[in-house]
């Protein structure tokens, strides 16, 4: 998967982090500073508290959704 983002174009397309996936970005792709989402989206209980942070800092939107199992 590295490989392929690697290689491909990022900068006109929408970019779409779910919810720990956006510690995917920040860890593999340079602190998350060469690519960062248009947007995160999930319940986020996987994504680490300092990766939201940054991306908060980086005014990415965050769209947050709870799932009850009840």
């Amino acid at each position: 998967m590295l490989y392929w983002l690697d290689n491909y174009n990022l900068s006109g397309s929408l970019k779409v982090a779910a919810d720990g996936g956006a510690n995917f970005v920040y860890d593999k792709l340079g602190d998350g500073e060469n690519v960062l989402p248009d947007l995160i989206t999930g319940d986020m209980d996987s994504i680490r508290d300092g990766v939201m942070w940054f991306y908060k800092d980086k005014v990415v939107k965050l769209t947050i959704f709870c799932v009850s199992f009840t």
